[in-house]
């Protein structure tokens, strides 16, 4: 492939080699016919002259009676074919160019009717005398051509180059530069700054001024516009001014004594201005439309005298006699012309109209946008086919900016053709940037292309290369036509000098076929016939990818590969939990879940299946009862916990098993299952059942029935127990073994007796007959479990002999206490009588339970069961406490019985008060009846004195 360093967008062209007029011969004008002269050639490019230049020249003799200055050119204008020029001497030519031979790029004779010159003289005052054309633009759209010299803007028809009468289009004065809009428009906007103002008009049929705007800090020297901004110098500053408003903004200042203001209009509403540097060169500035600094900076070596733009670049004239082109968009020199021998350039403008050259001959075409003038010639600037860059561009492996010149292409062609074109260079694109393992790129050229993603996942297929996709003239993304990935990937590790990771590769490649295959899924309609394809060749990616996140998703989520399909995919690559996750999407409930007891038993290995602890979760949302009890059953045997919680919560949307259901099913299929479920219903729900509770102590017995050894131990923790010198109740003996145990000497004895004495000990349900008969069944030596059974049956006295027997004095001494009233001090009566009875070993017991219990025993009773023989020391304690309490107790009740009696005496008193303010009450009749005596009262009129009581009725005064 060629380098970028031979990328040349643009070629010069001489356009006309320009020959002063004759003054011997009589000037054309368009007031006045020509006179006919011979036919002669001339050496403009493909061009006659309508006068010969021997008969110009001794016109121009004749008009001033000596010999004139040479005539120079000193602007030109193009539109189209057609090619006006203006002289040194006021003089406006009008050249009509050869396509052909403009195209072939070759300086040609012209045929002595190829062509036809129009010349007019331009008076820009009366007396003034000939005076240089200094620009020139041409509105074809208005018919008009704009005329600028000597200080006057003067407006000529464009097809006759007659002066557009005054009345419709006076010529301005004064003025000291002018402008067009970039934006073309009908009509024209046209700009003219004079000294002290600024005059904004619209050229149509008629020029007609709109706006005046006053200039305060000097007059304006230069101007461009675009739209209702213009961006002017006066002598020292750039600025920005707004025609709507006429606010001024300024930009940033030049030296103009290093150079003249210059500054450049693009369509997009930015400018380009240019300042000279200290050493010499030249710097370009972009500013927005509102002012702002805008892209990059470009730099030349000499000072530009004119800009130009043809999208993508921007042409400067360099005083140095010299153009450089950069690209605008990335500020990057691209091409440096020269100029022919002995040609000197003094101006360089664009084309109001570009001339387009189609292929004719050995030329490729191309277009004339740009102009440079020099004294005796016109040169164009020819800009080679877009087309034709980009395929240079291509080539020379730039292809970002191929890509870019291409899109701005296919902005002025139809949408269908463009994006046809645009589309084959997109996958031109891509596959370059496949083969250099430039994924993120070719999956953005891919997208842009729209590529077919059954022609993207054919080069993931090993095949041979059957022709070059950097040489062959065929769509190098169309099936048998180029590399299939794997084979990029080995040559390019094989002509790898850094040791590339094929794998690595290949795994980003994949990651592009699956984010483009992810695209083009987007963007598909549901009914799309793609859709199957595209979703197989997904699910195929994802199960060949270790991070299972994308393939679970994917799974999950509503796709359109058929379910067979997918199950042998995802069997092939042994994901099978993936393939459970499928079946679950699709609702089937038995494969799923028959997978999940595979894998859970190492049928299958999927290292991804997280464990059965998803299943009771699935299971809520089954609708099936007769499948939820089938597989609570194998998870039974694998983790009987987590089975017996799912059947706990009993969450399931659809129904809802009985406790009766679920306790049946788990007696039948595991009786560690059946025991967890017992204890989460009285443990947890608080089933009051005596069924449950009953069962659960008999589970409890026998699952400690089925322990290896258990009478042994239980007869050993007996013995452990007799032998501490200060024994704490029995019960905190066993709990306190069970912690210090380390995992070496800890035996499953311990925890089921520790959970069967809670249980009896907290439940009150449970029938304590069945329990006694399952102690007595097993007799594996549960002294302290058969104590805690016959506490419930008030067998006090077979308690205590327990309690005895295993020497747990202080339990014993904690269930008397727990007996309510007067049943615990008889038997903590009975512990004393069952403690003496033991002769003299329980002199302690004896003495500790007398001293803590000294209230509930009659000290009487007490000193006549003590032996005799025991010291008076050894029942000190106890004596001093029960006299103290004896003493306490007679006091206590003299106190009461005075404080008793007091109250008595106040009582009585109190009522003697009451009885004593009552005066007696006369009745008038004999129906009433003394409530003490029970006599009748005397009739009136004898009046008897009676008085009332609180009691309904009344009594005789004398009666008490």
């Amino acid at each position: 492939m060629s380098s970028l360093a031979s990328f040349a967008p643009f070629s010069v062209v001489e356009l006309l080699r320009y020959n002063p007029p004759d003054p011997t011969h009589s000037i054309s004008t368009p007031n006045q016919p020509p006179r006919t002269p011979p036919r002669q050639h001339s050496s403009v490019l493909g061009l006659g002259l309508g006068s010969s230049s021997s008969n110009l020249t001794s016109a121009l003799l004749s008009a001033t009676g000596s010999t004139p200055a040479r005539s120079v050119i000193t602007s030109v204008e193009l539109c189209d074919a057609n090619l006006y020029v203006g002289t040194s001497d006021g003089y406006l030519l009008h050249y009509i160019l050869d396509r052909a031979e403009l195209s072939g790029g070759n300086v040609a004779e012209p045929s002595s009717d190829s062509g036809v010159e129009r010349m007019h003289h331009i008076k820009t005052s009366p007396g003034a005398g000939k005076r240089p054309l200094d620009s020139l633009l041409a509105f074809p759209t208005e018919s008009k051509m704009v005329v600028f010299s000597d200080s006057t803007v003067t407006f000529l028809e464009l097809d006759t180059l007659r002066q557009v009468p005054p009345v419709m289009c006076m010529p301005v004065k004064q003025t000291v530069c002018f402008c067009a809009d970039k934006i073309v428009q009908s009509p024209v906007p046209l700009t003219f700054a004079r000294r002290r103002m600024l005059l904004a008009g619209y050229l149509g049929d008629m020029l007609e001024m709109e706006k005046e705007l006053p200039i305060t800090d000097g007059p304006v020297v230069m101007m461009v516009r675009h739209g209702d901004r213009i961006c002017a110098a006066d002598q020292h500053m750039y600025k920005l001014i707004f025609l709507g408003s006429g606010e001024t903004i300024p930009l940033f200042p030049y030296d103009r004594s290093l150079q003249r203001p210059l500054a450049a209009a693009y369509s997009d509403g930015e400018f380009l201005l240019v300042t000279a540097t200290p050493q010499g060169g030249g710097l370009g500035m972009f500013v927005s439309q509102n002012g702002e600094p805008v892209r990059g900076t470009l730099e030349w070596p000499a000072i530009p005298k004119s800009l130009a733009f043809q999208y993508p670049y921007v042409t400067a004239l360099l005083a140095n006699n010299t153009i450089e082109v950069h690209n605008l968009v990335n500020q990057q020199l691209m091409q440096k012309l020269a100029f022919p021998s002995g040609f000197t350039s003094h101006s360089m403008v664009e084309a109001t109209f570009d001339l387009e050259l189609g292929t004719y001959g050995p030329g490729d075409g191309g277009t004339i946008r740009i102009l440079v003038a020099g004294g005796d010639a016109v040169l164009g600037i020819k800009m080679a086919p877009l087309r034709r860059q980009i395929d240079w561009l291509m080539e020379s492996d730039s292809i970002e900016q191929a890509i870019e010149l291409a899109e701005h292409v296919s902005l002025g062609q139809p949408q269908e053709y463009s994006n046809s074109k645009l589309q084959d260079l997109y996958r031109r694109a891509g596959l370059i940037y496949l083969e250099r393992m430039l994924f993120d790129q070719a999956l953005n050229m891919y997208k842009k292309a729209e590529l077919d993603p059954a022609v993207l996942m054919e080069m993931f297929e090993p095949r041979e290369l059957t022709t070059s996709p950097s040489t062959s003239g065929e769509d190098t993304t169309a099936p048998g036509t180029a590399k299939s990935v794997g084979a990029m990937i080995d040559a390019r590790v094989a002509n790898s000098e850094t040791g590339l990771d094929g794998k690595a590769l290949l795994v980003a490649a994949r990651v592009m076929l699956q984010s483009y295959l992810l695209h083009v899924r987007a963007t598909c309609s549901p009914t799309d016939p793609r859709l199957e394809l595209i979703d197989t060749s997904l699910l195929e990616l994802y199960a060949e990818n270790p991070d299972p996140t994308s393939l679970y998703a994917f799974v999950l989520a509503r796709n359109h590969v058929p379910i067979d399909t997918a199950v042998t995919l995802l069997q092939s690559a042994q994901r099978f939990y993936a393939q459970s996750l499928l079946m679950k999407a699709h609702e089937r409930h038995e494969d799923a879940l028959r997978l999940w007891q595979q894998l859970a038993v190492k049928d299958l290995n999927d290292p991804e299946f997280p464990g059965v602890k998803i299943v009771p979760k699935y299971l809520e949302s089954v609708n099936d009862k007769e499948l939820v009890l089938e597989t609570l059953t194998w998870l039974l045997d694998i983790d009987a916990q987590l089975a017996v919680q799912s059947l706990m919560d009993q969450v399931n949307v659809f129904f809802r098993f009985s406790s009766g259901e679920v306790s049946d099913h788990l007696r039948r299929h595991s009786r560690a299952a059946y025991l967890l479920y017992l204890e989460h219903l009285v443990n947890e729900r608080g089933d009051k059942t005596e069924t449950y509770h009953t069962e659960l102590a008999v589970s409890y017995i026998e699952h400690i029935s089925r322990l290896d050894a258990v009478a042994a131990e239980s007869i050993e923790l007996e013995k452990q127990y007799s032998s501490l010198q200060s024994r704490p109740p029995f019960e905190v003996f066993l709990w306190r073994v069970q912690n210090e145990a380390s995992d070496d000497t800890r035996t499953a004895l311990l925890p089921v007796r520790a959970k069967l004495i809670r249980f009896l000990q907290d439940s009150e349900s449970y029938d304590s007959i069945a329990v006694l008969a399952a102690l007595d069944a097993v007799d594996v030596g549960l002294k302290f479990e058969r104590a805690l059974v016959l506490g419930r049956g008030d067998d006090h006295e077979a308690v205590l002999q327990i309690y005895l027997s295993l020497g747990d004095h202080i339990g014993a001494e904690r269930y008397c206490l727990s007996q309510p009233g007067d049943v615990g001090t008889k038997l903590i009566a009975r512990l004393l009588a069952l403690f003496l009875a033991a002769g003299d070993s329980m002199a302690l017991p004896v003495h500790d339970l007398l001293t803590r219990h000294h209230a509930l025993t009659n000290l009487t009773s007490v000193l006549e069961d003590l032996p005799p023989h025991w010291s008076l020391s050894l029942v000190g304690d106890y004596l001093v406490s029960a006299m103290r309490v004896s003493r306490a107790e007679f006091t206590e009740k003299r106190i009461v019985k005075n404080l008793a009696r007091g109250e008595h005496f106040k009582i009585q008193s109190k009522l003697s008060s009451i009885v004593h303010a009552t005066q007696p009450i006369e009745l008038k009749h004999s129906d009433t009846i003394c409530i003490v005596c029970g006599k009748p009262i005397p009739d009136p009129p004898a009046p008897f004195a009676a008085r009332f009581f609180p009691a309904p009725g009344i009594t005789h005064v004398h009666c008490r």
